[in-house]
């Protein structure tokens, strides 16, 4: 989730914890709400490979959480007069808090880090929902405002429902396109998510994918179809650090055709806007692009 989410759920939790909510008070909460997000740092200090394996890892697993929650303890019982435990289980709240909402999304989070390298990942909010944080800000400005817990308490539970809520949307698209192929049928997020969700539709070889309005009919002949990439696939010789952290890190990865200065692009799925929403068709991010020899070995 954005950077902006993850700050306002701070502040959230701040007047649902009844904490007074001054400057020093908003930006500590906000910049707390902020702190899972240190494992950033491996962008500077370590490889591509490295990135992709760290960032959301351990300081977005249930121990990292914990850990950090009981750091942010010591900070807030420094500030604020109170018992330990009650900084405890705030600092823990806020970490929590934060994981959650990487956890909504499509990228998902390592909860189970280093113990395991699962990515668990609910997709039923995009990584910035307009929906989602504006609609949150403008609540916050109200309790804020009517300094008023109750009314917190009702943000609070915006921030955690909304989600939820969401899911059943996803369920409900899920449920359209099953009843028109036989095939496996994912649904995920994508620019505008509950208004457009993300439909592919799995066989063998390819995946058809198109991101699809929630009210209009779905045609599964009009969805792109791309070649599956078979992550074990001996032709090309993956065999680096790199390559395999990348294989590790996509879901649906395709195949297809690069041209130029490349001979072949791997890219997720998850990762392609192929709707004409902002008049940029096909963006992708995360892509891995690649030259091979006559022989069809990886250069």
């Amino acid at each position: 989730m954005d950077p902006v989410t993850h700050f306002t759920s701070g502040v959230v939790l701040l007047k649902t914890l009844g904490f007074k909510a001054n400057t020093r008070s908003v930006v500590l909460f906000g910049s707390l709400a902020l702190l899972p997000d240190i494992d950033n740092a491996i962008s500077f200090f370590g490889t591509k490979a490295d990135y992709l394996l760290y960032h959301r890892g351990f300081t977005h697993s249930v121990w990292g959480g914990l850990l950090l929650g009981i750091l942010a303890a010591f900070i807030l019982k420094n500030i604020f007069k109170n018992r330990f435990l009650f900084f405890a289980i705030t600092g823990v709240a806020i970490m929590y808090t934060h994981i959650y909402l990487d956890y909504i999304t499509s990228y998902g989070t390592q909860l189970l880090a280093p113990f395991s390298r699962h990515r668990f990942a609910m997709s039923s909010v995009f990584i910035i929902d307009p929906f989602y944080t504006l609609t949150l800000i403008t609540l916050l400005i109200f309790a804020l405002i009517l300094k008023n817990r109750k009314t917190a308490i009702i943000v609070a539970a915006f921030l955690i429902f909304y989600p939820a809520a969401n899911l059943g949307v996803k369920s409900f698209v899920r449920f359209k396109v099953s009843k028109l192929t036989d095939n496996k049928v994912i649904v995920t997020t994508t620019v505008l998510t509950p208004l457009y969700w993300k439909v592919i539709i799995e066989d063998k070889d390819r995946y058809k994918v198109r991101d699809v309005k929630i009210y209009q009919k779905i045609n599964p002949a009009t969805f792109k179809s791309y070649k599956k990439f078979d992550k074990e696939s001996t032709v090309y010789n993956f065999n680096n650090k790199f390559l395999k952290t990348y294989l590790w890190f996509v879901d649906y990865p395709v195949i297809v055709k690069a041209g130029g200065k490349y001979d072949f692009e791997i890219f997720d799925l998850k990762f392609i806007f192929n709707y004409n929403i902002f008049g940029k068709q096909n963006h992708k991010a995360f892509v891995l692009q690649f030259k091979t020899n006559n022989r069809g070995e990886l250069t």
